[in-house]
């Protein structure tokens, strides 16, 4: 079956809502139409020119990024600069380009996950509380004659059906998640006719919890420079950064990919021994050796291009199961900005 891109971003909004992103974060559509035909797919940690080349060579029609293409309104769009080239290029070969960023980093299955998944830590918990998903109840009052079929209208929803003591009204109670709400509105708003009144909630304890990183276990007790070991190898990393105690044994383990050495109190409050991120500054390393904790610098690069083979995963199941006729390739050469002299 073919596939629009609208529908392919549709599902990536599901999977990490844009709800989740940070307040200066530019997820989303980045350049393209919402009704391109969608028949090859390229997953890339970050939209260059080497691979909107390499996208256009191999008729690409959609890249889908971590890190945005646009951060900031552009005033010009100047094909002499490096992001004018891009554009140019993408809008040229008709290339949609759509980044999951900061919501992607919250959600489930994201990117802290895939981390935690290629490092196999076990019974990971979230780390950084970022928001929880509003869940509001609805009571509706109408006649009992009409509360089977408004049953049928609202069967998507959490429904409960309570009769009122004269036997004539009942009151159905709703819960609906902050998504639904203008859906339920506008049905409300159709069946009105069927319906007394209605009463919003919001419903203060219930909702899910979305967080940044991850705190697990590694699959067994190492001594610190053996986790550290441990680490390089599974990230692949050329040079590990590290700072603090190496004469301590590691199991707990909190990662956070690309930037989160602010979070190293966190991490020292949630019993981690090391504590995994990218971009750690001077002082952040003193402090965190200073609390005791072994803090990595996996890097920026390291630490987020993970996402790229897990989303292609998603992304493949998605269309097996969906049927639809896409193929998912990923961005393979792909390198760290920053080089080593070893």
């Amino acid at each position: 079956m073919q596939i629009k891109a609208g529908e392919i971003m549709k599902l990536m909004n599901q999977w990490a809502p844009p709800g989740l992103a940070e307040s200066w974060d530019n997820p989303g559509l980045q350049t393209g139409r919402r009704d391109k035909d969608v028949r090859r797919i390229l997953v890339a940690l970050d939209v260059t020119e080497k691979n909107i080349d390499w996208a256009s060579r191999h008729h690409v029609d959609m890249i889908i990024s971590h890190h945005p293409l646009l951060f900031k309104s552009l005033k010009k769009i100047d094909a002499d600069t490096e992001k004018g080239r891009m554009l140019c290029k993408l809008i040229s070969s008709d290339i949609v380009s759509f980044a999951a960023h900061t919501n992607l980093d919250s959600t489930e299955e994201g990117v802290n996950d895939a981390l935690a998944e290629r490092l196999q830590l076990k019974n990971c918990t979230g780390f950084i509380p970022v928001k929880t998903d509003a869940v509001y109840q609805l009571v509706i009052h109408c006649a009992r004659t009409a509360g089977r079929q408004l049953a049928e209208v609202f069967s998507f929803a959490n429904i409960s059906i309570l009769r009122d003591a004269d036997d004539s009204m009942i009151h159905m109670e709703l819960k609906v998640k902050e998504e639904q709400r203008r859906e339920v509105s506008d049905l409300i708003e159709k069946w009105s006719g069927l319906i007394y009144s209605t009463e919003w909630h919001r419903l203060c304890f219930e909702g899910k919890q979305h967080a940044m990183g991850r705190v697990g276990w590694l699959p067994y007790e190492m001594p610190a420079e053996a986790a550290l070991a441990y680490v390089k190898e599974k990230l692949d990393i050329p040079v590990l950064r590290f700072c603090g105690q190496v004469d301590k044994t590691v199991s707990r383990v909190a990662v956070l990919g690309g930037s989160g050495a602010e979070f190293a109190n966190a991490a020292v409050a949630a019993g981690a021994d090391m504590y995994i991120t990218g971009d750690v500054k001077y002082h952040q390393g003193q402090d965190a050796a200073g609390m005791g904790l072994l803090l990595v610098d996996g890097g920026h690069f390291y630490t987020e291009r993970v996402i790229v083979p897990y989303l292609a995963r998603k992304l493949r199941h998605e269309a097996e199961k969906r049927g639809w006729d896409v193929e998912i390739m990923e961005d393979h050469k792909a390198r760290d900005i920053f080089d080593y002299i070893v």
